[in-house]
């Protein structure tokens, strides 16, 4: 895995619908809320975090001292329209992305030290953490001898159905953006991957488990949570 510095986005910003309008990142899993179990995946290793949600999160506090204790710069956006999509999510977590200097957690910016790779992370995935260094090193592989090669836009997430995850992957910055330059809010994260060089690296069930609806989290504290050792 490469030693440069990365950056990770948190987006959680969707609507729920199948929560009947509760923010399922803000619900609580192993004691702790959802999103701040999104955040855990990336930290301590990102040097920059931009979390998309809304700026009354009721885990904000809990994210900004998780943040500052590992002296990861922070910030918090909102995609414009509110809930437009995780095209707009990224759109907006990129721009913050790029503002936040990842070597002074006080926000300084600096253009010259801009990130370079960033981790995209839905933010109900409570156990994700083990799948991204893997991410990061199926992007970073320095040859063509190498199982993936090394020019590649994004090594992003495939589950045992054999589904792609394009919110359980680590994408180059430059490559993102320019997918993201002049598309319409709510264009599907399937579309963005058709337009990028993807390199698909495995990832567990138990990685690629998301909070799709409340029953979710049940199964997650009954049976996911104990198979991968959370508490």
């Amino acid at each position: 895995m490469t030693g440069a510095a990365w950056g990770a986005i948190v987006l959680a910003g969707g609507s729920s619908r199948r929560w009947g309008g509760l923010d399922k990142t803000a619900a609580t899993f192993a004691g702790r809320p959802v999103l701040l179990h999104a955040v855990a995946a990336v930290l301590p290793g990102a040097a920059a975090l931009v979390v998309v949600a809304p700026a009354e999160h009721p885990a904000r506090s809990q994210v900004e001292l998780a943040a500052n204790g590992a002296r990861c710069a922070l910030a918090w956006v909102r995609e414009d329209p509110p809930g437009g999509g995780p095209a707009a999510g990224l759109a907006a977590g990129l721009t913050a992305l790029d503002a936040l200097d990842p070597l002074d957690p006080l926000n300084a910016v600096d253009p010259g030290r801009r990130i370079e790779q960033a981790v995209v992370l839905a933010g109900d995935l409570v156990f994700a953490g083990s799948a991204v260094p893997r991410l990061l090193a199926a992007l970073a592989l320095p040859d063509a001898d190498a199982d993936i090669h090394a020019d590649i836009d994004a090594a992003v997430g495939l589950d045992p159905g054999g589904r792609r995850q394009p919110l359980l992957a680590a994408y180059h910055v430059p490559a993102l953006r320019g997918r993201l330059a002049g598309l319409v809010t709510n264009v599907s994260m399937r579309s963005i991957l058709a337009g990028l060089r993807v390199a698909e690296v495995a990832v567990t069930a138990q990685e690629a488990f998301d909070l799709y609806t409340p029953r979710s989290l049940t199964e997650a504290e009954s049976g996911a949570g104990r198979e991968a050792g959370w508490p």
